[in-house]
């Protein structure tokens, strides 16, 4: 993945090269119109950017996890949470967002 996002910057470089090759030529047609392909392919070359430097974050992230997971993949003995369950499971009930469902039993009626 790393190598992908180092192959995106040498793109970004490579467009925003093109542009300066083409700047002199398309300016005996137009000045508009060299100045417009200048403009807009610095603007891919920075969308092309923040898709690389969003890469690289998930990549980081991702191998953060990894290390605080540990070898065994038992996260709930590193963070003091209950081992009979999975916590990554006890992290929406924690938010808020969802209601641990009660242990009485329902009776259908």
């Amino acid at each position: 993945m790393t190598l992908g996002a180092l192959l995106e910057i040498f793109l970004m470089i490579g467009n925003v090269g093109t542009a300066v090759v083409m700047f002199p030529i398309l300016r005996r047609y137009s000045e508009t119109l060299s100045l417009s392909y200048v403009a807009s392919r610095t603007i891919e070359a920075t969308i092309i950017g923040v898709g690389a430097i969003s890469l690289l974050s998930v990549v980081t992230l991702r191998d953060d996890l990894a290390a605080s997971i540990g070898a065994d993949g038992n996260v709930a003995r590193h963070r003091g949470a209950d081992p009979g369950r999975d916590p990554r499971l006890d992290v929406p009930v924690r938010a808020g967002i969802l209601r641990r469902p009660s242990t009485a039993s329902c009776s259908a009626g």
